[in-house]
């Protein structure tokens, strides 16, 4: 097709003006804009009257023109929604440059959305006719309110598989990740969640009787191929004793349970495989690694409540759906308000990131919303100078963003409803301590963690040298923050409300005792507070170094209303060495500092499991000859010192003050071992205000006439008013 000559001599102007313009010295530099609009079109020129369509568009004019590194550029994006059913990829090539970064932002505060996804539109939607399934659903008003769409005639056709989740697929190493699947697909309404229709609506059933506890896993040999035949077999307490309810679903096919089977810390996402109505009970389709299915004489630490989902007959309320992935047809009961403003019903597809960034650097996006899809909002891997700048990131079910680079920033975004971590941050070398540079500054990040709700934090630090300041983290089932690496610093962050439903986990939580030559963290100046259910069976907290992990600080944090019981904790040493607690003040803590020495106890047999590791790691590396031996002097020493009970962690010029609730036990508290392994000094336990400007109204900060100055000499001041989010 040959272009007439007007259009030729137009695109030969907007070139040659486009060129001209970089032909400039840099004190002749300016801006070089271009504008994206949905109601743009890829054959404009790019400017503000004219934009460009899409996003895909306006990067590859920018590579085909060579205009980084040249001039500040800008690409606006005007307001609406962009779906992208594949990901936006930025390569090397892509790049701009230090001097130079490529910016990616909404024009003039407008309302920008990057989906993953598929908008459903209300005129799909017809009442449900067939009898057979209208005959399936429970609920009378369901009949008259559902509808259905045909998803294949909208040429979706890929939803992926539910299967089996839990404790502990988070491992690659560990086979029990071999069934699970990616994600599937999930519907969203104006940026919320609409729910796998579910029995019952609210709470959970509570198991009854164990008729068969199923397979037990064997975790010293990590294969027995009984776990992937068969599962067990229980009784759950009725409801209504009138209606045993699962009689009604004997055509269901595709029936999951999720809830907890065994441990207080082991929740499963498992598949119905076989109801007996003459018995009534439910089986399984795969074990339960952690103990089986527990029976009857389960202790108050053993977990077993659960609730079914994706079941048709169940579909009873506004926002529940049920997808038949063998005809591909969908059945929503509307939410609430769709039938009078039906825009932003999505389905999302798209199983990789919406903004994948690879080895690319020195690009920004600012001020836009990136939701609804199948993986992760944003991917970086082998990028520099990457920053995501007042961004919302939420409702992908896999996890928020994936960064593995250096010189990442994460400012001022929130990152929420997430199936999995809201925020993995990697980065740095192990073997020369070099620090990743990356940054997570004055972000909130919340509700995470409700596809996979075991071992799938808030944010996820590994590598070296990560940073995470003045953030907000709260409202998720398991840890906040999981730590592995070097040398990361957490200050002024806020955490709250977390974990708010697996035990045996705390705010944040370190597991590093076979990885021993990860340490140099330091937890300084964070407000943790309103942890803890607040029942009689705790094992919740604010700080957990587990299974022996060493040298990490903590100072200079205020934890506040932590824990209720014996089993709870604001700080936890299990097991470790080199933990220095120090200058930090506990409010209204049931147990401020505990500390358990489980290698001596129950946790014997795992001795020759850890000393096989450490033996290895210390055949591996020469650490007297890289920068660990001087950073970490004590590493040269592991193997030499006492690792069943060490002597050298420290407990030191700390304030325990509880006005409103009582200590349970004492303020330190140290098992299987004498209270002399632990370094005390200079701590006050005080019934007195230590001299905060107003502790009724949680106002933590020290008066300049504080007590607390003279109580324990040389204690720093903690500057409370400077953690959590900042305006």
């Amino acid at each position: 097709m040959k272009l007439s000559g007007f259009v030729v001599c137009l695109c030969m102007v907007v070139f040659w003006s486009v060129s001209c313009s970089l032909q400039t010295t840099p004190a002749q530099r300016t801006t070089v804009s271009f504008h994206v609009s949905p109601e743009g079109d890829d054959t404009n020129p790019g400017t503000e009257t004219k934009p460009f369509k899409t996003l895909r568009h306006a990067q590859q004019f920018l590579q085909q023109n060579d205009l980084k590194g040249k001039k500040k550029i800008t690409v606006y994006l005007h307001e609406g929604v962009y779906a992208f059913d594949q990901s936006l990829t930025f390569l090397a090539e892509d790049s701009g440059t230090k001097d130079v970064p490529i910016l990616f932002t909404a024009y003039q505060d407008e309302s920008v959305t990057l989906i993953g996804g598929k908008e459903l539109l209300k005129k799909w939607f017809s009442p449900v006719e067939d009898s057979s399934i209208l005959a399936r659903m429970m609920s009378p008003e369901a009949r008259n309110a559902v509808l259905s769409v045909d998803l294949h005639q909208h040429g979706i056709k890929d939803y992926g598989q539910l299967s089996l989740r839990g404790f502990p697929d988070h491992d690659p190493d560990m086979p029990h990740g071999q069934l699970k699947k990616p994600a599937p697909m999930e519907l969203f309404y104006k940026g919320q969640r609409l729910t796998i229709a579910r029995w019952p609506n609210a709470g959970h059933l509570t198991l009854a009787e164990v008729i068969d506890a199923g397979p037990t896993w064997d975790w010293d040999n990590d294969d027995t191929p009984e776990f992937w035949q068969s599962g067990g077999t229980f009784c759950f307490e009725s409801q209504d004793d009138n209606l045993w309810r699962p009689e009604k679903w004997q055509q269901a096919d595709d029936i999951w349970v999720s809830g907890f089977f065994s441990k207080a810390w082991a929740w499963n996402y498992n598949k119905v495989s076989k109801i007996d109505p003459s018995q009534k009970t439910i089986t399984l389709r795969y074990g339960i690694t952690e103990g089986g299915v527990l029976s009857s004489n389960a202790t108050k630490y053993d977990q077993r409540y659960f609730y079914f989902e994706n079941l048709l007959e169940e579909i009873d309320q506004p926002g529940e759906y049920y997808l038949d992935r063998q005809t591909g047809l969908l059945y929503v009961y509307p939410p609430n308000g769709w039938a009078d403003n039906p825009e932003g019903l999505v389905a999302s597809l798209l199983k990789e990131p919406v903004l994948d960034f690879q080895n690319a650097e020195n690009i920004i996006f600012r001020g836009v919303t990136i939701e609804a899809g199948r993986g992760y909002g944003v991917r970086c891997e082998g990028t520099k100078n990457i920053v995501i700048d007042q961004c919302e990131i939420r409702n992908f079910t896999t996890g928020g963003m994936y960064i593995e680079g250096t010189g990442t920033q994460i400012t001022h975004s929130h990152i929420h409803h997430t199936g999995g971590t809201a925020v993995h941050l990697l980065g740095g070398d192990f073997e020369t301590l070099t620090p990743s540079g990356n940054v997570m500054r004055n972000c909130e990040i919340d509700h995470f963690g409700y596809w996979d709700k075991v071992y799938y934090p808030g944010v996820t630090l590994r590598g070296v040298g990560q940073r995470v300041s003045n953030c907000l983290i709260h409202d998720g089932p398991h840890m906040g923050m999981m730590i592995y690496g070097n040398d990361h610093l957490i200050e002024y962050n806020e955490f709250h409300s977390v974990p708010n439903e697996l035990r045996d986990m705390s705010a944040i939580y370190v597991n590093l005792g076979e990885r021993v030559a990860e340490r140099g963290t330091i937890l300084r100046r964070n407000y943790f507070h309103d942890i803890g259910l607040g029942d009689d069976i705790g094992k919740q907290g604010a700080v957990y170094f587990d299974s022996s992990t060493n040298a990490f600080v903590v100072e200079e944090n205020l934890f506040y209303n932590i824990g209720t019981v014996a089993s709870d904790w604001s700080v936890m040493v299990h097991g470790g060495s080199y933990i220095k607690v120090r200058n930090n003040v506990f409010v209204d803590c049931a147990k401020p500092y505990y500390a358990a020495f489980w290698l001596t106890t129950w946790g014997k047999s795992w001795i020759p499991w850890y000393e096989k590791r450490w033996n290895a790691l210390f055949e591996k590396y020469d650490f007297s000859k890289m920068p660990h031996g001087k950073k970490y002097p004590e590493l040269l020493r592991f193997l030499e010192e006492d690792r069943l009970i060490p002597d050298n962690n420290l407990f030191k010029r700390n304030v325990i003050y509880n006005p409103s609730k009582p200590l349970v036990g004492k303020a330190v508290e140290i098992d299987d071992a004498d209270e002399k392994v632990l370094r005390q000094k200079d701590n006050w336990l005080t019934n007195e205000d230590p001299g905060f400007e107003n502790a009724k109204e949680k106002d933590f900060r020290f008066r300049e006439d504080a007590q607390v100055f003279e109580k324990i000499p040389g204690f720093n001041d903690i500057p409370f008013e400077k953690m959590g989010l900042k305006k």
